[in-house]
């Protein structure tokens, strides 16, 4: 934050994919905020689904009556579907671990396999999936809880915002970029179109390539 308070401009993508923009919008004041993929016409994108939810354990009532005196780090605000969910557990408390998930709130809570270590590891498969950590001591008695970690997934509505896969989206990118950097600093303006100019020649050269390979495909896997 403090670099990026102390330029002139902060560049990222948009499409919602940089849960961090807003808080810097509001903390660097003066910074010239450019959003790549503003206004841009962007592909179809994919909905979250349970089709692939992980593996699910035995159902039990975890609904235990101790202190949620449990930090749980690695939390994020939302995933996109098939990201990495890792989470750790930690408390003052000594004992064994045992991690529970359901996905939704009125679902029964399901043990983790394989998993009674300080750390969690999963996938994000289903919206709204929660997940918590157990602690309990030599006697299987629990000691204390987290509170339950909800995992919202976000794929961004109908399009996909990953917009620097696609050579002609990154060309439109770079085509802002120029342009609010040529209005911040016109004495450069020339050096903006040269570079400008190169990057363009090699993006649509490898748009082509892409074509090419695409029309000439004999067969194609997902």
């Amino acid at each position: 934050m403090i670099d990026i308070s102390d330029s002139d401009a902060f560049i990222y993508n948009g499409a919602g994919i940089d849960g961090f923009a807003d808080s810097v919008e509001e903390t660097a004041d003066g910074v010239e905020m450019i959003e790549v993929s503003e206004d841009m016409t962007m592909q179809g994108g994919s909905q979250a689904s349970s089709s692939n939810a992980a593996e699910e354990g035995e159902a039990v009532d975890a609904s235990y009556d101790v202190p949620e005196e449990v930090n749980m780090e690695g939390t994020a605000d939302h995933y996109h579907t098939g990201d990495d969910v890792i989470l750790t557990a930690e408390s003052e408390e000594e004992g064994h671990w045992h991690w529970y998930t359901r996905n939704y709130e009125d679902d029964e809570w399901r043990t983790v396999p394989d998993s009674e270590g300080n750390d969690y590891t999963g996938e994000a498969a289903v919206n709204g999936q929660q997940i918590k950590a157990v602690l309990f001591d030599d006697n299987e008695e629990p000691l204390v809880q987290s509170a339950s970690v909800e995992i919202v997934i976000d794929d961004h509505g109908d399009v996909d915002p990953h917009v620097w896969l696609d050579p002609l989206l990154a060309l439109e990118g770079a085509e802002k970029i120029t342009e609010e950097f040529s209005a911040l600093m016109p004495e450069h303006e020339e050096a903006f179109a040269a570079n400008l100019e190169e990057v363009t020649n090699k993006l649509e050269d490898l748009d082509k390539q892409f074509t090419t390979l695409s029309e000439e495909a004999t067969s194609v896997n997902f």
